[in-house]
């Protein structure tokens, strides 16, 4: 039963959030404590929401839509919420950022990450606004800009009957979806930064356990600002670097060195994210905690592989540092252990970098690929630029010239 006490929402309770980066439970497991609830048709909130064996339970099917909304509000944020489908799959969704109520329907003004059967990581905009790349925004039938927003990844759901894990990291205007642990969708520039949490009750049986929430306490920052290169310079070579619909997109020359488009900024413990796509016959790569030629006559440091499946991308190798590969893989002549097929070829890759001391880990698409720790490369490179390569290109690859690799989303927050 809804616990007495709470009432249907009526305003906004504004917090400042919590104290500390340690996750903090929105659910207590027995009761519906900092919650309250709205609902179409005056319908009694126990006729749809109940809580056994520290589960919430929404009857959804057969009865009004509805919402359980935080008594608290939040920004810069990180919360996770496991949801299954006991019976069909059907339409629910986390509301994000909510301020006034019934915007739409009985839905507050808000951002939705959608729950939907199907369609998880989906955008639909209550109200509110958040930029995504031009080819998921959704057309009504009239042909004109829709609320929804589509997720870039399919098939991260699991099928009715078993938990799915929803993580939205919400920080300084971007949002982050993540489902099962996949990085589904990405915005930017959302219209707003903060306020209430919901869950939706939308005629549709769906069963809730873990809501936990944790402060981003050093929030991601933009490392390329979508607009121009004024936070860049262009090392070594004479490769071609643009920017086109907040993509940065480099072109090979000939003749060229590899050619690296620097930040101007030095970075030590941090942790990066970007996406990327590249030809499949060029070779490239991401330099982290990397020196300007005036050091050794070159551009050098850990680079972090980028190049087509079959191959090494996500491995690690010390560009012009004399130590060749860092990571052990490629150096073995078995291919079940040199090679991997991570790397969506043709597609747009969601990299994620840390480098915390000696220690680098990579991630691509989700999946983990390098974790290298190296001593004698962190006494030399402890701190550095970041680089984005355009490799150089030999007489073979020649007749394909121009090839392109692409970067977009880069951020950044320092460990």
């Amino acid at each position: 039963m809804i616990k007495a006490g709470l009432t249907l929402f009526a305003a906004a309770v504004v917090s400042t959030g919590q104290a500390s980066n340690d996750w903090k439970p929105l659910f207590n497991g027995r009761d519906f404590e900092g919650w309250s609830f709205d609902t179409l048709d005056k319908a009694a909130p126990d006729s749809i929401w109940s809580v056994k064996d520290g589960v919430i339970h929404v009857d959804g099917a057969g009865n009004p839509n509805g919402v359980m909304r935080t008594v608290e509000a939040f920004s810069d944020y990180e919360i996770e919420v496991e949801y299954r489908w006991p019976n069909e799959p059907g339409n629910c969704g986390l509301l994000i950022h909510c301020s006034a109520p019934r915007n739409l329907n009985v839905w507050p003004k808000s951002l939705e990450v959608q729950m939907k059967a199907g369609q998880a990581g989906d955008f639909w905009l209550i109200g509110e606004s958040i930029d995504v790349s031009p080819a998921q925004v959704a057309r009504d039938k009239n042909g004109q800009p829709g609320r929804r927003r589509t997720k870039r990844v399919d098939d991260a759901e699991k099928p009715a009957g078993e938990w799915n894990r929803l993580r939205v990291v919400a920080s300084g205007g971007q949002v982050d979806v993540y489902v099962n642990d996949r990085p589904v969708n990405r915005g930017w520039n959302c219209s707003v930064n903060g306020g209430a949490i919901c869950l939706q009750a939308e005629r549709a049986d769906i069963e809730f356990r873990t809501i936990r929430i944790r402060e981003v306490s050093n929030p991601w920052k933009p490392l390329f600002n979508g607009t121009d290169l004024s936070a860049f310079i262009v090392e070594d070579g004479q490769a071609d670097y643009v920017v086109q619909d907040g993509v940065i997109t480099g072109t090979t020359a000939l003749p060229s060195p590899n050619t690296f488009l620097s930040t101007k900024q030095v970075y030590g413990d941090f942790e990066l994210e970007f996406e990327t796509k590249v030809h499949d016959q060029l070779n490239s790569g991401v330099q982290i905690r990397s020196f300007s030629k005036a050091s050794n006559g070159r551009y050098h440091g850990p680079q972090v592989e980028i190049e087509a499946s079959p191959g090494q991308a996500g491995y690690i190798y010390g560009e012009a540092t004399g130590h060749g590969w860092l990571s052990p893989e490629p150096k073995s002549k078995n291919p079940a252990e040199n090679q991997h097929s991570y790397f969506r070829n043709g597609e747009w890759n969601h990299y994620r970098i840390v480098a915390d001391g000696p220690r680098i880990q990579t991630f691509i698409n989700g999946r983990p690929v390098a974790d290298l720790t190296n001593e004698d490369v962190y006494q030399t490179h402890p701190e550095g630029h970041i680089g984005l390569q355009v490799h150089s290109i030999g007489k073979k690859q020649q007749a394909l010239h121009p090839m392109s690799v692409s970067w977009r989303n880069l951020r950044i927050r320092e460990l």
